[in-house]
């Protein structure tokens, strides 16, 4: 069996996932009978084992004509038993012309757009991506049903676990001497629909009976609209690093941290939760897309409505206060991950899924 992924995006998590995925597939195979490549874009390929066939195809709006010529070439020599999308591009859209005679998976990480990014031109993408797919792997039971709403026949929609990142723990070393700090953490890319300002004023109602506790606040992203509700907290209650993360420091932050908080607003899923399980932290989130999947309420952490500051301090301060619940939670977390988001068993999903497609 000949497999081909794409990687159109280059950082951030949905360059991480794939990565993991990629990998764990490749070393899931037999090398005799089955092989991996990859197109990806000008991106740093550190992550993929040498087991992966690399193919590096530039793709922007200045090589969009030569970027498709090189792929279709590609594919056509390559002759893939499974083209697998596991993120989508809109430059790739053109794809579609010439890739109907193959096998396509794709990994649909949302199947409705967040505020703020809801335009009819990315409506447009995101439906043909959606219908370029043979079969749309989603991480979650709600999203599926959002698929079954919208026509999508069941058969043809597959549930499978977003992975761990323990990766990232790989980073980790010797020299840096790491001690949890006491502090609430916001990590990720800042967007409207992650609710940011629910947990700025959840901060406001903690700080009120913790003079002393501080909130991290670390990605990129723009955080003008954030800046009044910022300005009501003492300096020395907030950090912030607005930048985007590197791999090699994301360490640096879970490590440190007491509590992972994601307020979002809404949400399909997110692979916050499986970093803050790899490092052993309680995480609460809240009751949005299939996030309920993935935070055992009460086991692995708490889960709060959204746009609810009351509740979210309230969960947060009981993990504060109770350091032998913290432990317990994340390390209950770190087993759920194990027992359920290792990519040796969602490689081995995958691959029973590739076998299972009718040939072409």
């Amino acid at each position: 069996m000949r497999i081909l992924y794409f990687i159109p995006n280059c950082s951030g998590g949905m360059f991480h996932y794939s990565t993991q995925l990629i990998n764990n597939v490749s070393n899931h195979v037999s090398k005799n009978e089955n092989k991996v490549s990859v197109i990806v874009n000008n991106c740093n390929s550190k992550l993929l084992t040498e087991d992966v066939e690399i193919e590096k195809i530039p793709i922007n709006k200045k090589t969009l004509l030569r970027a498709h010529i090189n792929i279709f070439s590609f594919i056509k020599n390559y002759n893939p038993d499974i083209i697998h999308f596991t993120d989508f591009h809109y430059l790739l859209a053109p794809l579609i012309l010439y890739i109907k005679k193959y096998n396509v998976i794709i990994t649909a990480h949302d199947v409705s757009l967040h505020p703020g990014s809801d335009t009819l031109i990315n409506n447009l993408f995101l439906k043909i991506y959606l219908g370029m797919g043979d079969r749309i792997i989603v991480h979650g039971d709600e999203i599926k049903n959002k698929l079954l709403d919208k026509g999508f026949k069941e058969s043809d929609v597959v549930v499978i676990p977003h992975g761990d990142y323990s990766f990232f723990k790989s980073f980790n070393n010797d020299s840096y001497e790491s001690k949890e700090a006491s502090k609430i953490l916001f990590f990720g890319r800042i967007l409207d629909y992650k609710g940011l300002d629910w947990l700025l004023r959840a901060m406001k109602i903690i700080n009120e009976h913790y003079p002393h506790q501080k909130l991290v606040i670390a990605g990129d992203g723009n955080l003008d609209q954030y800046l009044p509700l910022i300005s009501q907290l003492n300096e020395q209650n907030v950090e912030i690093h607005n930048y985007y993360i590197p791999d090699e420091d994301v360490y640096k932050f879970f490590e440190t941290a007491s509590v992972v908080v994601l307020p979002y607003i809404e949400a399909s899923q997110s692979g916050i939760i499986p970093i803050a399980y790899s490092f052993r932290k309680p995480v609460v989130a809240t009751k949005v897309g299939a996030i309920p999947d993935v935070v055992i309420d009460g086991k692995t952490g708490f889960l709060v409505p959204p746009k609810d500051e009351n509740a979210l301090a309230e969960s947060i301060v009981t993990l504060l206060q109770n350091d032998q619940l913290r432990i317990e939670m994340g390390e209950t977390g770190y087993r759920f991950s194990i027992e359920n988001l290792s990519w040796g068993n969602i490689a081995k999903k995958h691959m029973d899924l590739y076998k299972n497609l009718p040939p072409r």
